[in-house]
């Protein structure tokens, strides 16, 4: 049962995703030919009012969102097809993909913050003989930034202490509004975590507002976390070795499907975010690519040769479904140990 709830769970995000591109590029006046749950051949078709092929395919992974006009790169001549468009409404579509799976990621953590409550960057208390005790942290104390990251939640403080993995770290630390800097040494516990021991602030029952400020501040974090570790993976800081693909991934939310609901919740909000800035990256036959190319075609008001698109789309599907390929054999036959 819970691997099916990962499966679902996944193509949620991919199917919230592209509802995205179909809603504003509706908005902005562009057919889309075929708007499809999950992926594969169709099991159930029909055709719209307006056009619009609605289907269900075999694969209850994802979705497809298939605009008019979207693959090739010059005008049919048609008004109501993508190529039609100024170069920022068909940026306005291309970035409601990533868009909506942050909004879903920020709702999820807003539902968990009113469900749950949540830890804070405020020191609560600070425990005796402990790294933080040997600088004089104190309650009330906000852990600001940690190694040169920005620190806005709990999450934030343990994330970038395990990436020091014990080594010497830079803390700031704010008090009475004075932010100061501290070098500590973390220590490592019996279950293998870096500590600097202290507890944090719990809001047990936020009210409304409070749940919702917390859920922006989580998804922003998130975008932080995810934006340094696609650093450290550039940088040759993270081996491939340690990266997952989908079958990780689905392996993953089988696992914390297994503890609760709201723990797959938490999941799957910070998968939300990991795809909306996948997505965003600046690579062909991402929507990342298709706003580089748009941009270019906003500032030199000319545009992109449909045969230089073609290619453009194609060594990027190509080197995507390699690499896919690859980080799936990996999973399989090399897995992630969690």
């Amino acid at each position: 049962m819970s691997i099916i709830l990962a499966i679902l769970g996944f193509g949620f995000l991919v199917l919230v995703h592209e509802f995205g591109h179909f809603i504003v590029a509706r908005l902005n006046g562009v057919t889309v030919e075929e708007f499809a749950i999950g992926m594969g051949p169709s099991l159930i078709s029909r055709k719209g009012k307006n056009g619009t092929v609605w289907s269900i395919k075999a694969l209850p992974i994802g979705g497809m969102c298939q605009m008019k006009g979207e693959d090739t790169g010059e005008e049919d001549g048609s008004s109501d097809s993508f190529q039609s468009k100024h170069p920022l409404r068909r940026m306005s579509i291309i970035f409601a993909g990533p868009l909506m799976n942050l909004i879903t990621g920020f709702l999820f953590f807003t539902i968990l913050a009113q469900s749950l409550g949540f830890q804070t960057n405020v020191v609560e208390k600070v425990l005796p003989d402990s790294p933080a005790a040997a600088i004089g942290l104190q309650p009330g104390d906000a852990i600001v930034e940690v190694n040169g990251n920005k620190v806005t939640t709990f999450n934030d403080v343990i994330t970038y202490m395990a990436v020091a993995e014990g080594a010497p770290t830079k803390i700031k630390v704010s008090r009475d509004n004075v932010v100061s800097e501290y070098d500590i040494v973390p220590k490592q516990t019996e279950t293998g975590q870096y500590l600097i021991g202290f507890q944090s602030q719990v809001e047990t029952q936020p009210n409304l507002g409070q749940s919702f400020r917390q859920g922006l501040v989580e998804a922003s974090a998130m975008i932080r976390q995810t934006y340094f570790s696609l650093k450290l993976l550039f940088t040759g800081q993270v081996g491939v070795d340690q990266m997952g693909g989908p079958v990780a991934i689905l392996g993953m939310a089988s696992e914390v499907a297994k503890v609760n609901f709201l723990s797959f919740l938490r999941f799957l909000g910070f998968l939300s975010i990991n795809l909306a800035i996948f997505n965003l990256l600046p690579f062909p036959a991402l929507d990342g690519g298709w706003l580089v190319i748009l941009f270019v075609e906003l500032i030199t008001r000319r545009k992109i040769p449909e045969k230089f698109m073609t290619g453009w789309n194609m060594a990027g599907f190509t080197i995507l479904m390699l690499f896919m390929l690859f980080i799936t054999f990996k999973d399989i036959f090399f897995p992630i140990a969690y």
